[in-house]
This record gives structure tokens, sequence and C-alpha cells, in this order.
């Protein structure tokens, strides 16, 4: 990917090399880091409270994975530009055209009543290359059908917060922020919804507020590409032209302390839980720092590192290494004996062990040499290279371990079986994309398949044989696994229906019964599969009764005739008999047309442009009849060169979709709302103050 730091102004890298003077005297004294200097303290401010309900971070330092969870992402023709510390590559740049990371839907992104979105941003400029809105994040299907949250800048750079859900027709509401966001600049900016109340935070104040009387909470469905996409949606509009960084999403509203101390803090990865270590390199020289605090800068010499880890003894070539922090959680003595030592490398690999060295020896800037104990380092920083080593998203196969190792895995044993809500269940290795470990003890696991599909239960058999990159092999208990992940590309077949299961697990795949039958009050009542749009079950006295909605427009309700309902998860994933009443709703937001209707309908669309107006209509009054099934099919036709046929496409779309109702008007008067006032002249922005 091309290196587009300097697209950024570096005048923290100025400042650095200003600076040089003072820090080889800070070395030869014995001093600390000059405080807000361009050189990080030893104990940057940090809230521990802000891990509470982070669910996910992407730091966008070089690469797409979450440094406070397991919704790694891929970044697709993205480049990297210097973050606002003027760290190379140390955060995401879009260029207004192309580039987007996504990160795969899980329950874990899913928003519902609660939730904050922030992130640091560099504008370019506020709109796309097509003069679009800039996206910063969004978790949005593009369409008046579905969509949790999206944040974005509009065309003026006010920054926006929208909302919807869909459970009974498509509903969104919106708050823009009364200042706009300046281009060229970072800007810290936070989204905060709670039960219908929206707040916008630019740079970590307050700037604008509302109260939702539309959406409440937001869409609890699953739907296809519900992934969360950063620099524009997944359709490829709305593209963000600039520099973003810091990506985080909670699930719960922060408070305005919260937001404040947020966007001052220097690195929220630095606090995410389980996240990477955090080593501070400078572009001179090498970094040591002290556990007393003191910093000592020149350059270290040594050939290897040797630690006792937890697949035996590893020698790492210091060429191989980034630095290494001291692991005090692990709890042992003080001794050089007892050390615990995390090594990070250059490919995102982190290596945990005691190490066998004694002392690292530093040459200092005045010739002269120190040998510093190991048991006196807290942490160790080689220079930054000229170019950065490191591939984009580090290693695609990977084991993280409770121990701190972050390992690269070449093969691995992973025929393995899931005790689940719906039974024992086979896993084809080659449908794994990543597996987590539910809590200690080796209870409870979460897997997820390659088109996206999470379940959870418990893993057999109880361990796993790993060929690490490292060279030797690793077995381990799952108990002592936090996460695996696999290099699988992610693979979803059109029409493909989604399943949500109470347990907060979800499938993607097929129905493979023919029909579902309604025991209506005006008696059974069968829908084909293929004409299924969605199905809520709900638990009433009397027993489990379902709402089904079809794409012809009809709605049934009453309990289901059978106890469970047939499902693959494709592709090549396995067949379930899924219980109705593990099924807390399941949907279909595109429609899987027969072959032979779909060959029909597309004969009929090119018959839209036929010379004959007869042939027009008559084509025009066919797909009329096939109903709303064929909606997404004549999406694709919007675009037609044939004017005749994009016409009347949008005349059949105009009649065949349900158009949402129109908005009220807004109250001309000034009101009290929430103790605060809430005033709306004629039209003008709304701001409620909590």
């Amino acid at each position: 990917m091309r290196d587009v730091s300097n697209d950024i102004p570096r005048t923290m890298a100025m400042r650095a090399v200003s600076l040089a003077a003072v820090l080889v005297a800070a070395t030869l004294a014995g001093a600390a880091d000059p405080p807000g200097r361009g050189v990080p303290a030893a104990h940057p401010a940090s809230p521990s409270g802000l891990r509470g309900g982070l669910v996910a971070l992407w730091s966008g330092d070089g690469h797409a994975e979450d440094a406070a969870g397991t919704h790694h992402g891929a970044a697709v023709k993205v480049s990297y530009a210097a973050d606002r510390h003027d760290t190379r590559r140390g955060a995401f740049f879009f260029d207004g055209e192309k580039g987007l990371v996504t990160a795969p839907d899980a329950p874990g992104l899913d928003s519902d009543e609660a939730f904050t979105l922030s992130a640091w941003i560099y504008p370019v400029s506020h709109t796309d290359s097509e003069g679009q809105e800039g996206t910063i994040v969004a978790k949005w299907l593009d369409t008046k059908q579905h969509g949790d949250y999206a944040m974005y800048l509009d065309r003026q750079g006010r920054l926006c917060l929208i909302v919807s859900h869909s459970d009974n027709g498509y509903v969104e509401d919106e708050l823009h922020s009364g200042r706009g966001v300046p281009t060229d600049e970072w800007t810290h900016v936070t989204a905060t919804f709670e039960r219908g109340k929206l707040k916008l935070y630019l740079g970590g104040r307050l700037d604008a507020g509302m109260v939702s009387s539309k959406v409440r909470r937001t869409h609890r469905g699953e739907y296809p590409h519900d992934d969360v996409c950063i620099g524009g949606y997944w359709s490829g509009d709305f593209r963000f032209h600039g520099a973003i960084d810091e990506v985080a999403i909670w699930n719960r509203a922060l408070s305005t302390k919260e937001v404040a101390a947020l966007a001052s803090i220097r690195s929220l990865a630095a606090v995410a839980p389980g996240a990477p270590p955090q080593i501070t390199r400078l572009a001179l020289c090498d970094r040591i720092l002290l556990a007393d605090g003191k910093v000592l800068l020149g350059t270290i010499r040594a050939a290897t590192y040797t630690v006792a880890a937890a697949f035996g003894k590893a020698e790492i070539p210091a060429d191989q290494v980034v630095g290494l922090v001291r692991d005090d959680s692990a709890g042992r003595g003080s001794g050089a004996n007892a050390l615990t030592v995390r090594l990070v490398l250059i490919d995102g690999q982190v290596v945990a062990g005691t190490p066998a060295m004694p002392a690292v020896e530093l040459k200092l800037p005045s010739g002269s040499a120190l040998r510093v104990p190991m048991a006196s380092i807290r942490q160790l920083g080689y220079r930054l290279a000229k170019a950065d080593r490191r591939p984009a998203g580090g290693p695609r196969q990977l084991l993280v371990l409770r121990s701190g190792d972050r390992l690269a895995w070449t093969s691995a044993e992973l025929k393995l079986r899931l005790d689940s809500a719906a039974g024992r269940i086979d896993l084809p290795a080659e449908n794994i994309a990543s597996i987590e470990s539910g809590g200690g003890g080796g209870g409870g696991h979460r897997v997820r398949l390659r088109n996206g599909s999470w379940l959870s239960g418990k893993l057999l058999p109880e361990k796993l044989t790993a060929k690490l990159k490292l060279g030797p092999e690793l077995t381990v208990g799952w108990a002592e696994l936090t996460r695996l992940t696999r290099a699988v590309d992610r693979v979803l077949p059109a029409g493909t229906a989604v399943v949500r299961l109470r347990s907060g697990d979800h499938l993607f795949g097929r129905i493979t019964d023919e029909a579902l039958t309604v025991r209506t009050k005006f008696g059974e009542a069968k829908v084909e599969a293929e004409s299924l749009k969605s199905m809520q079950v709900g638990r009433e006295p009397d027993g489990l009764k379902v709402t089904v909605r079809t794409w012809e427009g009809a709605t049934l309700a009453g309990p289901l005739a059978a106890a469970a309902v047939a499902f693959r998860i494709a592709p090549g994933g396995p067949t379930l008999s899924v219980p109705v009443a593990q099924i807390a709703d399941l949907s279909r937001p595109s429609v899987l047309l027969p072959p032979k209707l779909a060959k029909e309908a597309r004969l009929l669309i090119a018959q839209l442009g036929a010379e004959s107006y007869k042939d027009r209509e008559a084509a025009t009054k066919a797909l009329e009849a096939l109903g709303r099934r064929i909606v997404p099919l004549l999406r694709r036709y919007r675009d037609n060169g044939d004017p005749e046929i994009r016409v009347r496409v949008e005349h059949l779309l105009d009649k065949l979709t349900e158009k949402p109702a129109p908005p009220k008007p807004k109250p001309k008067s000034p009101r009290l709302n929430g103790g605060g006032v809430d005033i709306n002249f004629n039209g003008a922005r709304e701001v409620d103050v909590f």
C-alpha cells in the first residue's frame, strides 16, 4: 500500500527533531521524559473507566485488527498516514474514491438501545470525489430497508449521527452538529445514543443533542452486509476523504465527563482490555524506559533475544524485534529469574516468557556503553525504521493466549465438534474463520464461520495442536486460548437468510424446508421458503407464536406447525434443525428467486425496451404481477444503457416498494425538555440540553 504519511503535516516530527539535544542531555542525566513535548510520559493519562463496555477499537496502526477484542477487520485499497502524534502509518487514509475497512458483523457490534461511536478524524474535504457525504463509521445497508447507525460528515462539514430500526417498516432519525469540523487538522468526534437520546461531541465537548420520538432503539435483526464499515458504506458510496484514527465502539452511552477524558488521553489503545503492548519508539535512537520512570537513549546492542516461552525455548533475532515490555501481570517475583517480558515482533507477533539474558547493552551517544539489568527495564523500544516492515493487518492466522502471547501459526488440526443449542455440530475446518473463548475454564466458546455465522457452545476435543510460524508445535487447552483466527475470505451467497437465536448467535444460510406452515385463526397457511421475507417469534401465555411476512406483502400470524426449522449454513456448512423456541427472528432481506423465475424476469426486463409499445406495456404488467420479490433484481437495471428500460424500472420500483410515512411537522413554539430548553423557530435546528 502507498504510504501517505507525508500527506499529513508533520509538526510533531519537527518538534521531536528540535528536541534531539534535550533528549541526549536527558539520557546522560538519567532524567524522565519531558512531558507534553513530543515524547510520551511514562504514565500517560488513561482513565480505566473507559474500558467498561468497550466493544471494539480499530487503531489504524498499519492494520485493521481490533485492539480491544476480536472484531478484526479487513482493509481493502486503504493507505496509511501519520497519526496526530506523527507516528508513521498510524492512521487509516482514504482518498474519497476507493478504500474501505470492514469488520464482520457480530452480536457485540449490534447497538440496540445504547452505544457510543468515537474517532479522531483529519478530513481533507468534507465530501467524497462525487460530492457525497463522508462516512466515518457505519453499520448500514444503504437502502431504505435496514440500518443500525452511521456517523458521518455532511456537505457543510457538520458531524451527523443517523439511527434507524425496521421492525415494522423502515424508520430513521438523525442529528447534526451546530459547528462544522475543520479540514486539514485533527478533531476528536463522538456520538452517543441511549433509548432515543442522541448527542454529538466535538473535541470532547457536547455540541448538540436531541430526543428522538421515532427511534428509541436501533435495528435488532440481522441482515447480509450488516458489517461495521469505516471510511464508507459497503456498497461503495459515501467515501471519506482524509485520515481516520482510533475508531471505537462501546455498548453504552459514555457520559460527558468520559467523552472529555477520551478526547484528552494520548491513546485509547493503551487502556483497551487485552490490547497488545504499546511500545514507544523514536526516530533517531533506541529507547529504554526504566522501572523508576527514567529514560535512557542510545543504540541497543543485542544479536538475539532468548526467552522461555509457552512453547519452549525461543531464540529470536534482534532485527525481528520492535521492542519488549515487562509483564507485571504475571504476578511473579522481582528477581531476574522470575521476570516475565513480552517481546513484540515486526510482524505483529508477541512472545511472552522469561528472558535468559540478564542484561541489555546500550551504547550511549557519547560512545560509552551501559549494561542495563533486565529486571530494571519497564519498556524497551527500537528506533523507527525508514520503512515499516510490518505487513498490514499482522498475521492473518493468529493464536492469542491468556499469557499475552500472540503467535502466528501455519497449520493446525481443526477437526472440531461444537455442542450448541442446536445440537452437536461438526465444523468443517475450511469454514472456520475464528474461535473465541467465552470464559475461563474452557466451558464456553464462540465460533465464527467464513460466511459470518456465529455459534456458541463447547468445543471438542478439549485441546488444540498448532504448528507455529516460529518453528515448534504448541498444544494448548481451550481454557488457555483467548482467540484463534484463520486466513479465510468471507463468502456470502446471494439470497442468504439470517436466523438470530435467543442465545445471541446468528446463522447465515438457507431454509431447506420447502414451506413453513402457520396455524392462523382462519386455518393453516403454507408459506414457500422462497417467498418468506421475515419471521418474528414471540412468547405468549398459550405458547410460541410467529409473525410471518412475505415478499408478496402478506402477513400471517399464529403458531408454527413444526417445532423446528431446517436451516443449512451456506456455503458448505451443516444443516441444522433449529428449534423454534430458540429463534428470535428470521429474515431474508434480499430475494432468492428460483432459477426459472429469475430467467423469466430478466427476459421481461429486456422486453421493457422493445420497439413495440404494446410489448413494453405487456412486459411492465407481467413484471408487476411477479410482485415485490423481484425488487432486488430490478434495482440492478437502474443504470441500464436503454433510457426506456431505466424509466420503466423506476416506475415498477415505485409501485412495488413501500414509501416511508411523511415526517411530522416540527413544533413551532419553544418547549421544555428533560430539564433543558429545546427551542425550534420555524424549522431551525433543534438542540436539547441534558
